[in-house]
């Protein structure tokens, strides 16, 4: 039997597993171009193996702290090759993984590739969420009517919400105006193309107070509500994706 350190003075060192479901575990290696060959069971193999399980398992759960990432939002555990014969290291990922699928594939470069392509959807998402959290609005108006002492009607002029530019998300934006006709009619324009049209329910007497609130997300939803002097709520509303 050779002492460690004629291991360690090795030349042309190679070592091959071959890995069998119900087999013994065959080690090849040659030292000093002499070839060896040393069977052991698969049992004793685990054991062996079993302190870098541990450590497996060890650095898993530090990567996972380090990385604010909890375990449940891993969906699926791939073991590739020979590792997924080994019983001991399915029973380490399933205490780190509990209730995730441990499933098996021999094709090291079928893995790669699919987790370079979950990569890149998880980047390209981020980014598009980066983006919608710096839009801009687009100007939004509503339509005014004019009239004069005789509560004649003598135009109309659009009134501008939002200013085109601004931040996004707007939230709890109101604004009030007299109305001299019983029901009103509201209409919503953005950059002057008609987005939306709402004809009130409630009643309203001659000079009442009628409020406009509004708001937009910030991925560009716009919703307009109406409310009487009173603050009740018109049933219609306008909300436009």
């Amino acid at each position: 039997m050779y002492k460690l350190a004629n291991f360690q003075k090795c030349k042309n060192y190679v070592m091959t597993i071959e890995l069998s479901v119900k087999e013994n575990v065959l080690l090849e290696f040659t030292i000093f171009d002499s070839g060896f060959l040393i069977t052991i069971s698969r049992n004793i193999l685990e054991k062996c193996c079993l302190s870098i399980f541990q450590r497996c398992e060890k650095t898993i759960k530090e990567t996972l702290e380090k990385g604010n990432v909890r375990s449940y939002t891993i969906k699926s555990v791939v073991l590739i090759g020979g590792s997924s014969h080994f019983h001991e290291l399915k029973e380490t990922f399933r205490i780190v993984f509990p209730d995730r699928p441990l499933l098996e594939c021999e094709d090291i470069n079928l893995v790669i590739a699919k987790g370079a392509c979950w990569y890149a959807r998880d980047m390209a998402s981020q980014t598009v969420k980066n983006h919608i959290t710096q839009i801009t609005a687009r100007d939004v108006n509503t339509l005014m009517t004019l009239v004069d002492d005789h509560k004649e009607k003598t135009g109309n002029i659009l009134v501008t919400l939002i200013n085109k530019g601004t931040l996004l998300p707007v939230e709890n934006v109101t604004f009030s105006v007299p109305t001299i006709t019983p029901t009103v009619s509201v209409v919503l324009t953005e950059d002057r193309s008609l987005i939306g049209k709402l004809e009130t329910t409630l009643r309203f007497n001659f000079w009442d107070k009628i409020t406009f609130k509004f708001e937009v997300d910030e991925i560009g939803k716009i919703k307009l509500v109406v409310l009487d002097k009173d603050g009740n709520q018109d049933p219609g509303q306008i909300v436009v994706d």
